[in-house]
């Protein structure tokens, strides 16, 4: 047994060293690797900050269009809605006012077919269309 022990002190003593050297050689590549990979890294970070730079710069270019842009569309809603007041109080007025227009329009056409008298009695009459005030 004693044999045994020393066989395997003898390789150990020639191995051990040459499994460290193997281990540092591969330690060497890994390292190597890495510095390379670290400088293409650095190659792409400065590849980025130029794409960041030339984003910025054309989003500042966009700024003005955009403000022109948001100022028409406030001119249009401005626009809309004062179309929808007109309209709204163009109703309204129409609403009430709605027995001048029919009286108008019978008096007109009365004048047309020249029955003028059966309109002042028909205008005598009011009907009631249930628009109350």
């Amino acid at each position: 047994m004693d044999e045994l022990l020393l066989l395997l002190n003898e390789v150990s003593t020639i191995l051990i060293p040459i499994v460290g050297l193997i281990c540092l050689v591969l330690l060497g590549v890994i390292l190597f690797n890495l510095n390379k990979a670290v400088k293409k890294l650095s190659v792409s970070i400065d590849g980025v900050d130029k794409v960041v730079a030339s984003t910025n710069l054309k989003i500042d270019q966009l700024e003005g269009p955009l403000n022109t842009l948001n100022s028409v569309s406030k001119t249009v809603d401005v626009v809309n809605d004062s179309a929808v007041s007109a309209v709204s109080n163009a109703v309204k007025f129409t609403v009430k006012h709605s027995d001048s227009f029919v009286n108008w329009g019978k008096e007109a056409i009365a004048k047309r077919k020249g029955h003028k008298e059966e309109v002042e009695e028909d205008v005598e009459k009011k009907e009631d269309f249930g628009i109350y005030e």
